[in-house]
């Protein structure tokens, strides 16, 4: 390492006064060094076997490859490998000073955890530049027997509930092998309602006892956990997850969940019991200001709800516990029209005796409930003539008659009284849900949606205009009478439309024509 010294005797009164030893990296600093090329920490690029290998075969050699070339006394002499009652003598060769072989003429011993390590300091390239840091790995030969499994417990394992387990009695968990207790302690819970207890092991660190502080509680359902955190004492990983699923409760009541809908002013709605996955259940006549209410047959365990509950598409919205048996949720706005919706119930809701509930629901459901959710339905339009000046009369006889589906490609013939101020009624046949009143203010109001323009034809002697709306709300029907003036002759072609959709006519409920009410006319 080159570097170039700037004032040797100011580094030297600094560190008179200073208790930490310095580094590299201080010195470097402190004497404003100037750092070549060549100064680079080595480090182990690579090793075979590689770290945490299994069933490494005996004939194996270790292989290390190096950053940088080494100086081959000083590595050899910073290596270290253990194996505890296994053959660890070795032979060293290089390749270029970058790559270590070691070969065991004896071979590495069946069935050993083989841990090989350099201290930093001691281990330098060929520059002098030692390593960063400690550098450690590890694998296991063949024949160490595999992962650790739960040979045994108590309650013991079984796919099925246990119930009537004591509750002052302490559990047990047997395993296949030795076991790292710092590990396993850590994997090992007791899940579902409160329970403190203490890990107990024997000699041979084969078998734990969960001694209990306190008994567990009456009537509760637990479960115990041994999750694949859990080591051997070779620092095996456990082969998979166990769980064993127990009660303190003799007799299993598995908590069920009905759902009601309600608007404030509209009764319930039961959809009455589910059937469960993969059954979907399929329900109509829900209103767009349904709140939901599910309804559980035994107290619960109240929780926080993110996503045990969803709806597709999503509906914001709240839940909120109203005692141990009910949960309500309440959408922010209204649901939409006509819109099919997915309610999907999780089973991870768990009674507050600790029973999970053993079954999940699907719920396909229709927002069509006939008094508040259905979207504007066009019945008819009829047309009458005025009377001859100078009383200017509207007519009694309907003159035409336009049914739906209205024929886009045609156009129908009016036969106005030019001679009259109001020449022409076209009164407008709707439906709503429930009788409910238009929109007469506002945006998406009555007066706003209803337009009559030029189309072709011509010569055109008049301009066409809307002289007045009369709307007066009713029970069903809703009756629009829309009257014309400035209609020209010469079968000049007219569009008559109500504007339709999201932007077009509303009734008070938000309910909207589905789609543009238009015709085209002409005036004999």
């Amino acid at each position: 390492m080159k570097v170039v010294v700037t004032c040797i005797l100011s580094f030297f009164l600094l560190f008179l006064q200073c208790s930490k030893i310095p580094n590299e990296a201080d010195v470097l600093g402190l004497l404003g060094a100037q750092i070549e090329d060549g100064f680079v920490y080595p480090k182990v690029l690579f090793i075979n076997p590689a770290p945490e290998a299994s069933q490494v075969k005996v004939d194996s050699p270790i292989i290390i490859d190096f950053s940088k070339p080494m100086d081959r006394s000083l590595v050899e002499s910073a290596i270290n490998i253990s194996a505890p009652g296994g053959n660890t003598s070795f032979t060293p060769s290089w390749v270029f000073d970058t790559r270590l072989i070691l070969n065991f003429s004896a071979g590495l011993t069946q069935g050993k955890k083989y841990e090989i390590s350099f201290n930093a300091s001691s281990t330098k390239d060929k520059d002098g530049n030692r390593m960063a840091k400690n550098f450690i790995s590890s694998f296991y030969t063949i024949g160490v027997g595999g992962a650790p499994t739960v040979v045994a417990t108590n309650p013991p394992l079984s796919g099925e509930l246990q119930l009537g387990w004591p509750v002052n009695s302490d559990l047990l968990v047997q395993f296949s092998q030795p076991m790292d207790p710092v590990s396993t302690n850590n994997a090992v819970t007791i899940e579902g309602a409160s329970a403190l207890f203490t890990p107990i092991w024997d000699s041979s660190f084969r078998e734990l006892t969960l001694r209990l502080k306190s008994p567990l509680n009456l009537g509760a359902t637990y479960r115990l956990r041994v999750n694949v955190n859990a080591k051997s004492a070779l620092g095996i990983a456990l082969d998979k997850e166990y769980l064993v699923a127990f009660s303190t409760a003799t007799t299993l009541v598995v908590p069920t969940v009905t759902v009601t809908g309600a608007t404030v002013t509209a009764p319930l709605t039961n959809w009455g019991t589910l059937n469960p996955d993969p059954f979907v259940n399929s329900f109509t006549g829900a209103s767009k200001f349904d709140i939901f209410n599910f309804n559980f047959s035994t107290p619960m365990a109240m929780k926080n709800i993110n996503g045990e509950i969803r709806f597709s598409p999503g509906i914001n919205g709240s839940f909120v516990w109203t005692g141990s048996q009910l949960l309500k949720f309440t959408p922010s706005s209204p649901l939409v029209t006509g819109q099919q919706y997915r309610l999907s119930i999780s089973r991870d809701f768990t009674s507050a005796s600790g029973v999970g509930m053993n079954q999940s629901h699907t719920v396909d459901f229709l927002v069509d409930d006939p008094i508040t959710s259905v979207n504007i339905t066009p019945l008819q339009i009829l047309g009458r003539s005025f009377t001859a000046p100078t009383l200017c009369t509207l007519e009694t006889a309907v003159d035409q008659t336009i049914n739906m589906p209205i024929d886009p490609s045609f156009a129908y013939e009016f036969r106005p009284r030019y001679t009259c101020p109001d020449q022409y009624e076209v009164e407008i046949v709707l439906q709503t849900a429930g009788g409910q009143k238009l929109k007469l203010t506002g945006d998406n109001s009555l007066l706003n949606t209803i337009s009559v323009n030029y189309l072709s034809g011509g010569p055109v002697t008049s301009s066409i205009f809307v002289q007045q709306v009369d709307y007066q709300p009713s029970v069903n029907p809703q009756r629009i009478k829309v009257r014309l003036g400035g209609i020209s002759g010469n079968e000049v072609r007219y569009v008559f439309k109500i504007a339709g959709g999201p932007n077009g006519l509303h009734d008070l409920n938000e309910n909207y024509l589905p789609k543009d009410l238009e015709f085209v006319f002409y005036g004999n």
